[in-house]
């Protein structure tokens, strides 16, 4: 058991060093946001050109956000109430993931507000290069 032990320490000491290696490289060439974050916002950012968008509270920047196409998620279209000072959408992945919902961005771009002010600082580059400065000690 030591040696299974011993063995997954280094292979996880190596694996930790090369993401570390590869975070780093990331950071230094000026990317925001982690790639996943990227492709999913990218993803939201297309979806959510076929909503419509209606204000109800400008103030408090309540909106209800209509799908007007499929979504391709394996649910049917719906209306969903967006709560951008709370950071709430009716769908659910804003709150799960804090990360933006095709819904939370047809609502900030309804009243011109940048959406990125809404992106999480989990999925920022500079956050998760944080993770590696700590190194594993040699056992």
């Amino acid at each position: 058991i030591t040696a299974l032990v011993q063995a997954t320490y280094y292979r996880l000491g190596k694996l930790f060093a090369k993401r570390g290696k590869q975070s780093a490289t990331v950071l230094a060439s000026g990317q925001q946001y982690t790639e996943a974050c990227q492709d999913r916002i990218l993803d939201a950012v297309g979806k959510s050109n076929s909503c419509g968008v209606t204000e109800f509270d400008l103030q408090n920047y309540t909106f209800s956000v209509e799908e007007t196409e499929d979504p391709r998620e394996g649910r049917p279209m719906d209306h969903f109430q967006v709560h951008l000072k709370e950071k709430m959408c009716d769908c659910g992945k804003f709150q799960a993931l804090h990360l933006l919902c095709s819904h939370v961005i047809a609502a900030c771009n309804r009243v011109n507000i940048s959406y990125q002010a809404f992106i999480d600082d989990v999925y920022r580059v500079g956050t998760v290069n944080v993770v590696y400065d700590e190194a594993f000690p040699v056992v």
